[in-house]
């Protein structure tokens, strides 16, 4: 009776659609609930490939980077805030020059290390592109080169030639025969006053070679590491475990690292094998030499004398793809969800495209004019 008086209630009337409204409701609340869960799922994965591909290309710009500079900052740096000690002038000398140069002169000159046209100017933060290069032989004849007339026009070029059998200097013979570059013995060396400036020979033939021993040690330990972070992926694949749940590690990112395996990166280095250094005794003019082989046991832990490294013709392929991005795609598996609905058929690979950019319209800023530059830029 209770019941009936209440249809009669036109007030009351509400109350029943209201309760068939409540499942309603609750399936409403449960897709919301279940599409929210999707979309966190799809932002989460893009985040974790998009990470896993800055790092990856990471290692690839910082690889780069450093070749660039030590290929000609470093250097250039050293030898200039190191060699600036004045060589004077043989009072009979009749070479017509200035009245001194300097050790920076004696061996930049030869060719012996890439720098700035101009001693007292340096690289640009700002610039697209840092004039760092080799003093060119006026003739691509060898006694150019073993007399220190400079280096192969070819070596300010993508592709550098050496030959292997010649001698290259690393000092001017010239300045040697006109200027104090004089060789002092150790008997000689020992009786020189001690408060004097030690300005003997030795002392800057020791430092470049230590200099370039050096750099090569560098160049050799940044390569090994290129080569441990990008061997099969691995800092890919575990970053992409890491912020993504859609896959194991055993299987996460294998894709992506197909398509990176295709760019890895080439690299061949110059190395001088037979080097003349030319010194002058006292009271005599013709400058005599020592030269430096590969060969000689003595020489072993000096020679082949490391210069610089350059990309190989492969490697500038790829360089140039690389510009405009290397296109990386990844497979997820969806989670269930409440409505048993199979998502996972519709669901599509993830996708970015990553590039590995410097100032180089070519992307070849490792060499010439060697310039640390490289970014990473990552594209929906």
């Amino acid at each position: 009776m209770g019941l009936f008086n209440c249809l009669k209630n036109r007030r009351a009337q509400i109350v029943l659609p209201a309760i068939l409204l409540i499942p309603t409701i609750l399936l409403v609340i449960y897709l919301l609930f279940e599409t929210a869960k999707l979309s966190r799922f799809k932002i989460r994965s893009q985040f974790a490939l998009d990470s896993a591909a800055f790092i990856e290309l990471t290692s690839y710009s910082n690889f780069l980077n450093a070749v660039a500079y030590l290929n000609g900052a470093m250097p250039f740096r050293v030898f200039r805030e190191n060699m600036m000690y004045p060589v004077p002038k043989e009072p009979e000398s009749e070479y017509d020059g200035p009245s001194s140069i300097t050790y920076y002169d004696l061996f930049y000159e030869a060719g012996a290390f890439p720098a700035m046209p101009d001693i007292n100017s340096s690289p640009k933060e700002n610039a697209g592109k840092w004039e760092l290069k080799y003093v060119e032989a006026p003739t691509e004849g060898q006694e150019d080169m073993k007399e220190g007339k400079g280096r192969p026009k070819s070596w300010n070029t993508e592709n550098p030639k050496i030959k292997e059998d010649w001698e290259y200097g690393v000092n001017k013979k010239e300045y040697v025969e006109n200027y104090r570059y004089i060789y002092m013995d150790q008997e000689d060396h020992e009786n020189e006053n001690p408060e004097e400036e030690d300005n003997g020979v030795m002392a800057p033939l020791s430092f470049y070679i230590a200099a370039y021993k050096i750099i090569e040690s560098t160049y050799e330990s940044q390569k090994k590491t290129y080569e441990r972070v990008t061997k099969d992926g691995e800092f890919f694949r575990k970053s992409f475990f890491y912020n993504s749940s859609s896959c194991k590690l055993s299987q996460c990112g294998k894709e992506g690292v197909r398509a990176l395996k295709n760019y890895d990166l080439g690299l061949e280095s110059i190395r001088l094998k037979n080097v003349d250094w030319y010194y002058r005794i006292e009271n005599q003019n013709e400058a005599g030499y020592v030269a430096f082989k590969a060969g000689e046991p003595r020489f072993e832990k000096i020679m082949p004398l490391y210069q610089f490294s350059y990309l190989d013709r492969s490697t500038r392929s790829k360089m140039k793809k690389m510009y405009t991005g290397v296109d990386i795609r990844e497979p997820v598996i969806p989670p269930d969800n409440y409505f048993r609905v199979n998502v996972k058929r519709y669901a599509k690979k993830l996708h970015v495209r990553a590039a590995l950019q410097c100032t180089n319209e070519s992307n070849n800023c490792v060499w010439p004019n060697p310039t640390p530059k490289y970014q990473v830029r990552l594209f929906p």
